[in-house]
């Protein structure tokens, strides 16, 4: 604080123009219209990952979202604990870590008096991740795969997940592995957090009342 830069300056105003441009952005809690009070809360999860993002270790970066009802309740971006040497073996590894959080979801729930009826949709956009975890793969080509991240096989096994392709350009999960452009990120945006028509339309009024005193 006592000796900034200009770089500093710049970074500082860089946060406010972010903070003004986005306060009126925020994650919105809302009931789904015409679910009926005994129907069933719907789970899903997206998953993603950026292979060998982090130019010092060479691992990767997982990314997952998870919602109920079409409202985010859980996410996470973080480097994955070892290396992976595919793209398709990060994309498992980040199913995996997604997984985890389906599980304890799903336990949450059941303990509201929520249970979830059937298997859990799980959401990725690599097709070989896919074969992995329903165990399409020949073992040549996954045998050195921790053990721990094939725990997703007996999820899949049990009923508890289901795996499901979908395409990249609507991975919304994408936006949490990597920096990604301009329209590619606002596309994503309404599905990581929302803007309440409420609140802004009593913001501007309250600096209509500021602005005429």
């Amino acid at each position: 604080m006592d000796r900034y830069t200009t770089v500093h300056w710049q970074a500082a105003k860089h946060v406010v123009r972010y903070l003004k441009a986005t306060s009126e952005h925020g994650l919105l809690f809302k009931r789904r219209s015409g679910t009926r009070k005994d129907q069933p809360l719907d789970l899903v999860c997206y998953s993603d990952a950026s292979f060998g993002t982090d130019q010092l270790t060479g691992r990767s970066t997982t990314g997952f979202t998870c919602y109920i009802n079409g409202c985010l309740v859980s996410w996470s971006s973080r480097l994955q604990p070892t290396v992976a040497l595919s793209t398709a073996e990060a994309e498992y590894m980040a199913i995996s870590a997604a997984a985890q959080d389906v599980v304890f979801l799903r336990q949450l729930l059941m303990d509201l008096g929520e249970p979830e009826a059937g298997a859990t949709k799980m959401l990725t956009d690599n097709q070989a991740a896919i074969a992995i975890g329903n165990d399409h793969v020949t073992k040549p080509r996954t045998k050195h795969i921790r053990v721990r991240h094939h725990f997703v096989r007996e999820l899949i096994a049990d009923g508890t997940i289901v795996l499901q392709h979908c395409p990249g350009t609507r991975m919304v999960a994408d936006a949490l592995t990597k920096a990604l452009d301009k329209q590619t990120f606002e596309q994503h945006l309404p599905r990581l957090v929302g803007t309440s028509t409420a609140e802004t339309e009593q913001r501007r009024q309250l600096r209509g009342s500021v602005e005429m005193l």
